[in-house]
């Protein structure tokens, strides 16, 4: 043990694969495929879960995790690091209809 106190974690995704995305490419401005309810969106949806519950069976357990990791970024053309892009509503209507 490095320390005595719990140690809490979060995870914060930055792209889904390229083939569920808009623009076919890890960078620049995409988005999920479809809508929220939609193939894509219960696919991300379940790649997150699927993440979670590998960690936690080798004893690593989240506190938490968001969404999405700055999905503004996903918006911007030409944006050079991996992203996908969100709308305020269309990231609560996945967290409802695919996370919830």
């Amino acid at each position: 043990n490095m320390s005595s106190r719990a140690i809490k974690l979060f995870s914060s995704p930055w792209s889904s694969p390229y083939w569920m995305k808009t623009d076919s490419s890890m960078t620049g401005r995409g988005f999920l495929k479809g809508n929220p309810g939609g193939p894509y969106f219960k696919a991300w949806a379940q790649y997150l879960v699927k993440f979670l519950d590998a960690y936690k069976k080798e004893g690593v357990n989240f506190w938490g995790m968001t969404a999405q990791n700055e999905p503004i970024d996903g918006r911007i053309p030409g944006f050079s690091f991996q992203c996908l892009g969100f709308t305020a509503e269309t990231q609560r209507d996945f967290i409802v209809a695919d996370l919830g």
